[in-house]
């Protein structure tokens, strides 16, 4: 953030040369006690092109992290809704079936009638036990996805789930579309841009796919030909990388990957705002015709109990 040399030193000083004046000798005492080896405070200076780039990645990572927050809030809600209305229901079913049969066998009721009204409650029972089971196995698929580098299988199917799927495909891609702009506005090239984000993605195939890119992009690959290979359904990412071959200059490559990014993270944030507004209540709903459908089943079953008893 001092000047384009490796060294603070030599930055100091070739800012110091071009400003001039005191300050100008300021930074030449300062490049001195560095170099002696003192203890020195810290610049209160910066270029604001670099301020206003720390700015806008600080806030672009804080929308990224809000979105990952309130998607695991909305998921982790909505699997303590279903698991809670699942678990009454089978409670519920598993209560009355017993105690209905056993009342249809004082009142000697027939065999056949008996084996029919206890194979019904006996099948929803068994359902529930089943979504209980695949619900939980659900949850833990879910938080091996939000960890960082989950297995690539596992991102493949999430991908495919309604919502969230999209929602986390976003985030990631937002993050890369970032982390690529940071780096070619900062003076890298291609392949040392795939290299900082396939560091600091936290998805596998993205992890892979641009450590090949890198390679690809290092031997002479045209960026059409890496855009081909994105995992997944890229959003216009993979379109943006073909049509990056005819732009004319290097600000428009750095000015589109930048209007990349900002695009990328307005989809994120519909897509996280459409997980609050349609998702969580819809899971509420679902766990509550859950519930309800499994007292429902009982309340059938009891009836039937009271016909015979007065008839």
């Amino acid at each position: 953030m001092i000047a384009a040399s490796e060294h603070a030193t030599g930055g100091l000083r070739a800012l110091a040369q071009e400003i001039g004046g005191r300050r100008g000798r300021h930074y030449h005492a300062l490049a001195d006690k560095i170099e002696r080896g003192e203890r020195v405070e810290a610049i209160p200076m910066a270029q604001p092109r670099s301020v206003a780039r720390l700015t806008r990645f600080a806030i672009l990572e804080r929308g990224r992290g809000t979105t990952r927050r309130h998607l695991i809030v909305v998921c982790a809600l909505g699997f303590f809704y279903l698991l809670s209305s699942l678990t009454v229901g089978c409670f519920v079913l598993r209560t009355t079936g017993p105690f209905a049969l056993e009342f249809m066998e004082e009142l000697d009721v027939a065999y056949e009638t008996r084996m029919a009204s206890w194979a019904s409650h006996e099948f929803f029972t068994t359902a529930y036990v089943v979504a209980i089971v695949a619900l939980i196995v659900t949850a833990i698929l879910f938080v091996i996805r939000i960890m960082p580098r989950s297995p690539g299988w596992i991102e493949r199917l999430w991908d495919r789930v309604p919502m969230i799927g999209p929602t986390l495909r976003a985030k990631e891609l937002a993050e890369m579309a970032e982390s690529i702009y940071q780096s070619l506005v900062g003076g890298r090239n291609y392949p040392e841009a795939f290299a900082v984000a396939r560091q600091s993605t936290p998805s596998t195939r993205l992890h892979r796919w641009l450590g090949d890119a890198q390679a690809r992009s290092e031997s002479g690959a045209s960026l059409a030909a890496i855009a081909n290979t994105l995992p997944g359904r890229g959003e216009f990412i993979g379109g943006v990388l073909a049509t990056l071959a005819s732009t004319p200059t290097e600000a428009a490559s750095v000015d589109l990957w930048r209007e990349t990014s900002v695009r990328m993270h307005q989809l994120m944030q519909t897509r996280g705002q459409r997980l609050r507004t349609v998702l969580a209540p819809t899971l509420v709903v679902a766990s509550l015709l859950i519930a309800s459908f499994a007292l429902i089943q009982s309340m059938g079953t009891l009836y039937q109990v009271i016909e015979f008893i007065s008839n």
